[in-house]
């Protein structure tokens, strides 16, 4: 139970650290305006969540 939760909190800071990275790649890079990344409706990407909880 211990990895799972240790996993868990890995994929959900990826995730949530990989929104706000794109999403300030995308204003200050990019598109040079605000636009919200991902599918979700919250401020989540899960593919950073994976890459973070496989790492």
């Amino acid at each position: 139970m211990d990895v799972f939760i240790t996993i868990l909190s890995f994929f959900c800071l990826g995730g949530l650290f990989g929104f706000i990275l794109e999403v300030f790649f995308r204003r200050y890079v990019s598109v040079k305006r605000w636009i919200k990344p991902g599918f979700l409706v919250g401020p989540f990407i899960p593919l950073y969540g994976f890459g973070a909880a496989i790492f």
